[in-house]
């Protein structure tokens, strides 16, 4: 939880205090919500949901007004900051349309769907003069910051290669459980914008890097869904360094 609390980007400093809504309510929206309670400098104003059954318990539960329709809620409440907790399709518009309200954003994992879509929400941030930003709390770490700098600093020398293995379980249920998941036009990929993106992200962060080169392999295994669930990647990264990664949503 500490974790979600830099994630937040609430400088602890400020003696103003943050009115804060989430858009959706689900696991990581109640964990946005834990997290706001504990900040000294913010609090949570509302909750947004188009489940009224989920939406009206989880308002009550946390002492919140709550809304179906996000807009209404910004014109409402006027947030100095949402979290949107959306399946991933539903981020690029709501987290466009905030900015286009003039209220900051933190988005979860993944950004988007697409390149284009998180483009779109970068420019529309940029042009709206809004902070932006995506839940990659891992980066606050000081174990993360620490080896970061061991790399960066050529502490043990050059860095001539790099690997990554990240292997976590989903059975069939848990894709069949939200009708979203497991679809190109949904979700947007499978364990490596979803279940694996957390490491991804760590991973090129400490290399520190550009990517040159990229031979990838992706296949869907083991699940009647449409998107990857076993993935594996060579990269050449500038200065030579060569990584390799391989994702796996099967064992």
């Amino acid at each position: 939880m500490n974790d979600y609390k830099e994630a937040l980007g609430l400088m602890q400093y400020r003696t103003m205090r943050y009115k804060i809504a989430v858009i959706g309510v689900g696991v990581v929206g109640k964990l946005h919500l834990d997290v706001i309670k504990e900040l000294a400098n913010a609090e949570a104003i509302a909750v947004v949901d188009v489940r009224e059954d989920e939406g009206k318990a989880t308002a009550s539960k946390y002492g919140l007004k709550w809304y179906s329709d996000y807009m209404e809620m910004i014109e409402n409440e006027k947030p100095d900051m949402v979290s949107v907790c959306l399946p991933h399709f539903l981020h690029s518009k709501v987290v466009c349309d905030a900015a286009r309200a003039g209220v900051n954003v933190l988005v979860e994992k993944p950004m988007a769907i697409s390149i284009k879509e998180s483009d779109r929400m970068i420019s529309m941030a940029k042009r709206s003069g809004i902070k932006l930003g995506v839940v990659f709390q891992n980066r606050e770490r000081a174990i993360a910051k620490r080896l970061r700098k061991i790399v960066a600093d050529g502490t043990l020398g050059d860095l001539m290669r790099a690997l990554l293995e990240f292997n976590t379980f989903r059975s069939q249920a848990y894709y069949s459980s939200a009708g979203w998941r497991g679809r190109w036009q949904t979700e947007g990929g499978g364990v490596l914008i979803n279940q694996g993106i957390h490491h991804l992200d760590l991973f090129q962060w400490v290399i520190g890097k550009k990517p040159r080169r990229l031979c990838a392999f992706t296949n869907t295994m083991a699940h009647d869904i449409e998107v990857e669930d076993l993935a594996t990647s060579i990269i050449e990264f500038e200065e030579c360094t060569q990584a390799a990664i391989q994702m796996s949503t099967i064992d």
